[in-house]
């Protein structure tokens, strides 16, 4: 679990510029260290230790033989580092809780609270999540105070909200979904407001209705109500023009009440969702 060690998004991000830069050539780990962390400015060598096992737990650099490191396919290619970080962390930790298990059920339960700022302690936060995921039962790996830091050095980059300037984390998934709307809509231009929420829960099922959500959220009721943060992004999505929401006056489509979206006079006229429309050119 890489986020429970001081890895940040530019150590990754810098791990795989390097082993670019390499083209063919193959480096041992220790190669690599020296490079990162080089033994006269430090002898621990733990940051690019942990470095790399990140990026191996990421699925961008595997280790051949046991000795030497090289980029994965999905480190190669004509997409940026950081494009290739994302995907990453899109497909092994936002997908799925086998490579990082409180990543994305912790940020699914900070979403569910439906709070426009997310204030505590690290403390308070291991012990409120402890509680209401799992009815303090015993854990083999439990969540505590160090992964709540690790997990935060990776929110903000993950397109999973914004600190705001009191350097509290708010919930809004915009540019996590602004990824995933060419799966969402998969061909089609425009989906009524259930099978745009149902798919969106298969790509993201750490968002609303997603799997992870309601692992998560056990006591969440199904009234087809958007959370806080997701209704901020679709809203903000619309404003960009990267999606064009459908709500008419007399909907009864899925709420974004929460979010308080203003009626554009156009095709924004309520916060109840008919349809949505991806935009030609979204990106």
């Amino acid at each position: 679990m890489f986020t429970d060690g001081p890895v940040t998004p530019l150590h990754v991000e810098t791990l795989i510029d390097v082993l670019r830069r390499l083209g063919n050539r193959k480096m041992t780990r220790d190669a690599i260290y020296a490079i990162l962390q080089p033994k006269g400015i430090t002898t621990s060598q733990d940051q690019s230790k942990n470095t790399v096992r990140a990026a191996i737990e990421l699925n961008l650099i595997l280790e051949k033989d046991g000795a030497e490191l090289e980029l994965t396919e999905a480190a190669k290619g004509r997409r940026s580092v950081r494009e290739c970080v994302l995907d990453a962390i899109d497909q092994s930790v936002l997908a799925s809780t086998e490579v990082e298990y409180y990543f994305a059920l912790f940020y699914s339960y900070m979403l569910g609270l439906n709070k426009d700022t997310l204030k505590g302690t690290r403390d308070d936060w291991v012990k409120a999540f402890n509680r209401d995921v799992f009815g303090n039962m015993k854990q083999t790996n439990p969540f505590n105070a160090e992964k709540w830091s690790g997990l935060h050095r990776w929110l903000v980059y993950a397109g999973l909200g914004w600190n705001d300037p009191s350097d509290e984390f708010q919930c809004n998934p915009y540019e996590r979904v602004k990824r995933r709307l060419p799966e969402i809509f998969n061909g089609d231009k425009k989906l009524d407001d259930d099978t745009f929420m149902d798919r969106l829960a298969i790509a993201c099922p750490e968002l609303d209705g997603g799997e992870i959500f309601k692992q998560a959220n056990r006591s969440a009721s199904d009234r087809r109500q958007c959370t806080l943060g997701l209704s901020h992004a679709l809203t903000e999505l619309h404003l960009d023009s990267q999606i064009k929401l459908h709500c008419s006056p007399d909907s009864g489509g899925w709420s974004l009440q929460l979010a308080s979206p203003p009626n554009d006079g156009k095709t924004l006229r309520s916060d109840r969702m008919d349809f949505v429309e991806i935009r030609k050119g979204a990106k």
